[in-house]
């Protein structure tokens, strides 16, 4: 039976890949002597969505993965939202597949494997693991004192701190990370004969998304500095950590992927306050505290917001830590701040929506829009006609008519009505309703990158046929899984959305692999055997 290693790196673009291939010998290698492509992300191009993809071979409809959030099934009659966890996969992924079949498998960092699952070999979880303080994020749970102890104090990801956080502290800490990543990675390859081996490093994803206005001369916000070229330095990081890595392994057979790739962040796109200038979405009264914060932020306004910051950051004032821990403080900075993820997580927005009198909403990182379920058929169909409408005709702040792209919800219940696109991604949807002017666009504040459909997939090794020439081809996220079982010469299942990408195999490997069908029923019993031991075991760890 075959080993292979699948490597991920969230975020990674082939176009900038491209660009410094020759500063990169570890890609460099792959570009020459691999096989290589596109591979084109879930729609949105979110980390969730995509990563359980990768995981399981199939849409985000079956996964029910769509956002880093899992919504009620219906909003308006409850309004809560909450982290997503590996419990909340119920399809079978790669590695419990190898675990029916007895191979062991190391997963280490991937998306949203926390809690880690049993399987047979061991998990360390990846983002959001960090956000969580319940459980452990190890299987088996005694592996986490081993990494401390080689690492002094394994992390998932450092800290973001707005406001207390400085470009330069960022990177330093980002940097840490990485270091512990790769003793973590290099150590746990070392300790057995791995049938699959799945590390993921997470760090190009932050980079982009806080730095890409240094690397990019074309971006509104572009200022050449001394951390211009951050967004290469990382991936000059991850190149040179996985070329000594795959130097030591003799015939490794390796597929390394992207769950998205990335690009320029224009600004942001406030789309419950857009539904609610188009008399679709209503708000109740709001709180003295709330209210106060809201004023000072309206006085303040976003471009002296920008001029503070920048101000905080040069100076590091220490006074700054005393005064965000104030109520009123915090109100303004967790509320204004346009930073994506700060009201995603709470949902606390949800709040302030008055269900019974609104006929859509947005939900989640990227604002896929819902239409109320508490309203007729007929007049849910004309809502959705009005919002589509409306979009198409969207004007960015200069005037000029937006480039927006409208992408059907998933066939599911939990799923929002629209996705959607603007400009190709340089406007990113938020869900905040917080201000009392009338704008909704913003500048970024923050981000300035942001994800685009086209990820990496390379395939290297004995396995895979070297250079495939001419056009870059363009591969499906769901074909990854069923690659990746196909090469370990286990049953791919009849009800992925995805095949194996036969073409880049060599032909000794076509000759000595064989498909095989499975259905999925026995999977499925085993993945959710596998939860139920988890949790087991994290009921017996936590009395």
């Amino acid at each position: 039976m075959s080993q292979l290693m699948l490597i991920g790196i969230d975020s990674a673009s082939l176009e900038l890949i491209l660009k410094w291939r020759d500063k990169l010998k570890f890609f460099n290698m792959l570009l020459e002597e691999g096989a290589y492509g596109y591979l084109r992300s879930t729609t949105p191009p979110l980390s969730p969505a995509a990563w359980t993809s990768i995981y399981t071979g199939k849409k985000p409809s079956k996964t029910k993965f769509y956002d880093w959030l899992k919504y009620p099934t219906n909003p308006c009659n409850k309004p809560r939202v909450r982290l997503a966890s590996s419990f909340d996969l119920k399809e079978p992924t790669i590695w419990d597949i190898a675990t029916v079949h007895g191979l062991k498998s190391a997963i280490i960092n991937a998306p949203l494997t926390y809690p880690s699952t049993y399987l047979r070999g061991i998990m360390v979880s990846g983002v959001p693991a960090h956000l969580f303080s319940s459980y452990p994020i190890t299987f088996p749970l005694k592996l986490r004192k081993e990494l401390d102890a080689l690492v002094n104090g394994y992390e998932v990801m450092p800290k973001l701190d707005i406001l207390r956080f400085f470009e330069y502290d960022l990177v330093k800490r980002l940097e840490l990370v990485v270091e512990k990543r790769k003793k973590a990675v290099e150590y746990l390859y070392s300790r057995e004969n791995w049938n699959f081996f799945m590390p993921v490093f997470f760090v190009l994803d932050t980079i982009q998304h806080y730095f890409w206005s240094y690397t990019d001369e074309n971006h509104p916000l572009y200022k050449k500095d001394s951390l211009s070229k951050v967004v290469f330095y990382f991936y000059k990081k991850i190149d040179t950590i996985l070329y000594d890595f795959i130097k030591k392994i003799d015939d490794c057979n390796l597929i390394v992927v992207s769950d998205h790739g990335a690009g320029p962040l224009y600004g942001y796109f406030l789309v419950n306050k857009y539904l609610a200038s188009l008399g679709l979405l209503k708000t109740k009264k709001r709180s003295m505290l709330k209210l106060l914060a809201t004023l000072v932020f309206s006085i303040i306004e976003l471009d002296q917001m920008f001029f503070v910051y920048e101000i905080a950051k040069r100076t590091r004032i220490p006074l700054i830590d005393k005064l965000l821990d104030k109520p009123l403080i915090k109100q303004i900075v967790e509320r204004f701040s346009f930073f994506p993820l700060m009201e995603l997580m709470s949902g606390d927005f949800l709040s302030e929506i008055e269900w019974n009198n609104t006929l859509a909403f947005a939900l989640g990182a990227v604002g896929g829009i819902f239409v109320s379920k508490n309203i007729p058929k007929e007049k849910r169909r004309k809502v959705k006609m009005l919002i589509e409408k409306a979009l198409k005709n969207l004007r960015l702040p200069s005037g000029k008519k937006a480039k927006v792209e409208l992408f059907e919800g998933y066939d599911s219940d939990n799923s929002p009505d629209f996705f959607y696109s603007i400009e190709d991604y340089k406007y990113l949807p938020i869900v905040h309703l917080s201000g009392w002017n009338n704008r909704i666009f913003e500048k970024p504040l923050f981000f300035t990158g942001w994800h685009r459909p086209l990820g990496v997939f390379f395939a290297y090794g004995p396995l895979f046929k070297k250079n495939v020439n001419g056009k870059i081809p363009v591969y499906s996220i769901y074909d990854v899984a069923p690659t990746v079982l196909y090469a370990l010469g286990l049953p791919v299942l009849s009800d992925m959305d995805g095949k194996p990408i036969f073409k880049i195999f060599s032909e000794d490997a076509r000759q000595n692999l064989k498909l095989e069908l499975k259905n999925s029923r026995q999977y499925k019993l085993a993945r959710k055997m596998h939860l139920i031991k988890t949790k087991m075991a994290l009921r017996n760890a936590l009395r």
